[in-house]
Parts: C-alpha cells; structure tokens; sequence
C-alpha cells in the first residue's frame, strides 16, 4: 500500500479500533508522566526564575529574562524527557500496526539504548529556535513570521526522525535520522499528502483540548499516534520495499 492522506488515516483507523485498549493505556500513561514532569518544571521554574536581589531591574529586561528562562526550562525538557517519551509511544503504535502485541514497556524504550541519539535529535531540533527566541521577545519583528512557512517545511520534512531511530529496522544515528526523513518526504506525492495528514491531526489536537480533557485521552492522543506510526509505515515501508515513496531524486 503506497502512502497516501486517505490511506494514513485508513490504517490509522483500522489500528486505533483493533488494539484501542493498548494504546489508550499507553496514551494515558504518557500524559500522566508528561504532566508530572511538567509539575516540577513549573516548581523549578519557581524557585529559579530571574532574580536580582538589590538591583533594580526594568520591568521589560526582566520579562525578557524570565521568558528566555522559561523557554530554556521547556527546551531542556522537550530534550531530555519529551523526545524519547514521544518515540516510545509511537514505536509502540508502530508495533501494534505490524501485528505485534508489545508489553506496555515499549512506551519507555526511548529511554535505553536510544536515548543517546533521541536527545541528540531533540538538542538538535530545539536549538534554533532557542537562538531566534532572543530577537523575536524583543518586540514585534518580521522574523517571527518568516518562521512560520520555515517551520511548517521542516515539520514535514523531518515529521519520521523519531521513528526512524528507535525503528528496530532501521535504528538510525542523529544526522541519519534527519538525513533520511529528508529524503524519505521530499517528493511530491509523499510531502503534500503528510502535511495534510499533520495539519489534520493539528486540528483534531485542538478540538479534542477545547473540549476538556476526557476527548484527548480517550480519542485524540490514541487516535493521533496510531496515524502518525500509520504514515511512517506506509512511507519507510514502501521504501524498503522499493516503492514510490524513496523516489527521491
């Protein structure tokens, strides 16, 4: 089956409803463990936020400060505990898709053997947009918009890095991971189908929160890694097996 926006979605589907209980299960333990750490985060930002006892600082270098520290915060987090968090679930979606049965350990695998390279990737991700945080908090500016398109490319282009590293087919290193999702999403018939599929995925995200939390875990979470796993499937899949997806030129 050659990837596709209705055929993601389809096997998608088709997953969510036949192994429903283990990824719900595996959903609710990754927003459990997702909101503990961010509790402490928020603790720690508390107790280490900007301060400068006994010099009198202006209200705005202050606020500057205290957002660059909080992105700081939220980066390092994304790095060390989110990213391979993220890729244990998805390995587990991606197992179940392949008629595996894996035991609800797979959600932590991003944090064995591949958690050298999982933070590798993430550091590597996040780090720009801790050096252009900088100019954009300094008042309304071009950049932040030019950003955007920026942005939406490479979220596509490297939407399977995850994946791609903690695949036991494939087990990727940092720059092979970015280097072959790059490559693996380039053409026409695989780029524009998966930015539909994340752009969907968005908008379902943003709904099920609208509607409190009970949606996102018992649909939008489950739902939304059985796709994601689902297109990578289909994408690495077709090419391993010589499809039209590794028809990169």
């Amino acid at each position: 089956m050659h990837f596709s926006f209705q055929a993601a979605f389809a096997l998608g589907w088709q997953t969510f409803r036949s192994r429903y209980g283990a990824l719900l299960g595996a959903s609710v333990v990754f927003l459990f463990a997702w909101f503990a750490v961010s509790t402490v985060a928020n603790l720690s930002r508390l107790a280490l936020s900007p301060q400068a006892p006994g010099v009198a600082m202006e209200p705005d270098d202050f606020t500057i400060a205290f957002l660059l520290f909080n992105s700081s915060i939220d980066m390092a987090l994304n790095v060390l505990f989110i990213a391979p968090l993220l890729a244990g679930l998805l390995l587990l979606a991606l197992r179940h898709i392949r008629g595996e049965s894996p035991p609800l350990g797979t959600l932590f695998a991003g944090f064995s053997e591949r958690y050298g390279p999982l933070v590798g990737i993430g550091a590597l991700g996040t780090a720009p947009l801790l050096l252009v945080s900088a100019p954009v908090l300094l008042g309304p500016s071009p950049l932040f918009l030019l950003l955007i398109p920026v942005g939406v490319v490479l979220a596509v282009r490297f939407y399977l890095i995850y994946l791609l590293c903690v695949d036991p087919r494939r087990r990727l290193g940092v720059i092979e991971s970015y280097a072959t999702s790059w490559r693996l999403t380039g053409p026409d018939p695989v780029f524009w189908p998966l930015l539909g599929v994340i752009l969907a995925l968005f908008l379902i995200g943003v709904l099920c929160t609208a509607l409190l939390l009970l949606p996102l875990i018992f649909f939008g979470v489950p739902f939304a890694i059985a796709v994601a796993a689902a297109s990578y499937e289909l994408i690495a899949g077709g090419a391993e097996s010589g499809g039209a997806a590794d028809a990169a030129p």
